[in-house]
């Protein structure tokens, strides 16, 4: 039987992917967007004059501080947290980037084009 006869979903991203396998970091983002939204207000990161120097050097910052946690807890990359919000380092530093790298989209970018990708080599994978 034809599998795409009643859902035709062949070749669609698959969101879930991203969202179930990081779910938890996720909520680490979205706290840290959260924190900025009372801090100042919703999306207004969006509007910060000179954003994308601002929003790369805040990342380093934090990736920074981050480091210099792991010279004394390595490996705890989550217990590195921000003396302002208390939040992880970590999760500062993914908010900067995707701030960043969404400020680096414009408007008229073909999203799909730019998602596409080449085919992974699969000589790694053993035939069962």
């Amino acid at each position: 039987m034809n599998e795409q006869l009643f859902k035709a979903d062949a070749g669609k991203r698959r969101p879930s992917l991203f969202q179930v396998g990081f779910a938890k970091a996720i909520r680490l983002v979205q706290a840290t967007m959260e924190y900025g939204c009372i801090k100042y207000e919703a999306h207004s990161w969006r509007r910060v004059p000179d954003a994308k120097t601002r929003y790369f050097e805040a990342a380093e910052r934090h990736r920074q501080d981050r480091m210099l946690w792991l010279q004394s807890h390595p490996e705890d990359h989550v217990g590195a947290k921000d003396d302002e919000s208390g939040l992880p380092h970590i999760a500062h530093e993914i908010f900067n980037l995707m701030a960043l790298m969404e400020l680096c989209i414009s408007p008229d970018t073909d999203l799909e084009a730019i998602a596409a990708f080449n085919p992974p080599p699969l000589d790694h994978k053993v035939a069962a």
